[in-house]
């Protein structure tokens, strides 16, 4: 009684441990737990003294189809203003932290402007906590102080209509969670309210062909390209969350080959406790094999097997998946010594329970 007790207790452990394993590994594999977040790039309005100077429409555009090889995202804000005062020379604050390069334009001519470095915003003008991924669900969204943060320019801007083009080169964010980096852009819209009114937005979006992507506001696909027009300031900020698209039959390959190798060590543990010990009955000569035979066999059938599940997943990754893409596995390292280590104490272990009750049923 005592021994069936004891085979199902271990039994539970392992499924446990085993169904643990299987919904950790795939994530953990590429997950960088350390520091998942490499910079952030919000993107903000022009700020300043607007008490006659209104905007009669906002055009953006994000052109994001270059992240396919890896390239420089562009973003293009076009504010077609109107004065309704006497010329006047304002002070513009574009947030943007993570600009490479920007110009500024004013009716086609190009206007100086300076970078700025962490300008005190007012609280609606930061940016979201959490933004969206594009597999669903949120993460925690984080701000790089180290990096630029805002272009400045002054330009005087004469009575009637006119147009300020902003456009500039940006790096999006990049999160780690999941088989591919999730790349997110973080727009702020909250600074235009304080124009004297605000008539229409259009939002563009380009992405990479084949892309997933969510944004926090609502916009049509087809294709991929993504639009929305809106009559008023929708939200305080935009953000924009895209990742190369993964068929399920190709992540299940993925995330699965080391799992089904790590139950295939443990598995092989099991019949080598089995096998040490058939060659005698004598109980103490069982003892010693199980401890310096089945046990040491064991563990290393069990890493043979889990070393080479690993290794044929980097290399299914390579052979399936866009390389360049692929998350940051850097903090993966502690997460796979750590089940390694819990599959070096099973399968020792089991290998010699194995071993032990055999021997004992044959007494």
């Amino acid at each position: 009684m005592r021994i069936l007790t004891l085979k199902k207790r271990l039994l539970y452990i392992v499924t446990f441990l085993l169904v643990l394993l299987s919904l950790i590994i795939p994530e953990a594999v590429n997950a960088n737990m350390a520091n998942p977040w490499q910079g952030e790039h919000l993107i903000g309005e022009p700020t300043g003294d607007f008490r006659n100077l209104g905007i009669v429409w906002e055009k953006l555009n994000f052109d994001l189809r270059p992240l396919n090889d890896f390239g420089e995202s562009t973003v293009t804000a076009i504010y077609q203003i109107r004065n309704d005062g006497e010329q006047i020379p304002v002070e513009l604050l574009f947030v943007s932290p993570g600009i490479k390069t920007g110009k500024v334009t004013l009716d086609g001519k190009t206007i100086a402007a300076e970078t700025v470095k962490n300008p005190k915003l007012p609280p609606n003008w930061e940016p979201p906590s959490r933004v969206p991924t594009s597999g669903g669900g949120s993460i925690r969204y984080f701000v790089n102080k180290s990096i630029n943060s805002a272009l400045k320019f002054k330009p005087t801007i004469p009575q009637g209509e006119h147009q300020i083009q902003v456009k500039y080169v940006v790096a999006p964010s990049s999160y780690d969670y999941s088989i591919y980096k999730d790349y997110q852009v973080v727009y702020i819209l909250a600074p235009a309210k304080n124009w004297a009114f605000f008539k229409r937005l259009d939002v563009e979006i380009k992405i990479p062909e084949n892309w997933k992507v969510t944004t926090s506001l609502p916009m049509k696909r087809t294709g991929n390209i993504l639009k929305a027009n809106f009559n008023k300031i929708p939200a305080d900020n935009l953000a924009i969350s895209t990742s190369p698209h993964l068929t399920w039959y190709v992540s299940s390959i993925i995330s699965l080959t080391p799992v089904v190798f790590y139950i295939s060590g443990v598995i092989a543990a099991i019949w080598v406790g089995k096998a040490i010990p058939r060659s005698t009955d004598e109980l103490k000569v069982r003892l010693i094999k199980a401890l310096f035979l089945a046990i040491p066999l064991g563990i290393i059938a069990f890493l043979a097997l889990a070393i080479t599940g690993l290794y044929l997943r980097e290399g299914l990754s390579n052979l399936l998946l866009q390389k360049i893409h692929l998350a940051n596995t850097n903090g993966s390292a502690y997460a796979i010594l750590f089940f390694l280590f819990i599959g070096l104490f099973i399968s020792g272990f089991i290998a010699f329970i194995s071993a032990m009750l055999l021997a004992r049923k044959r007494i």
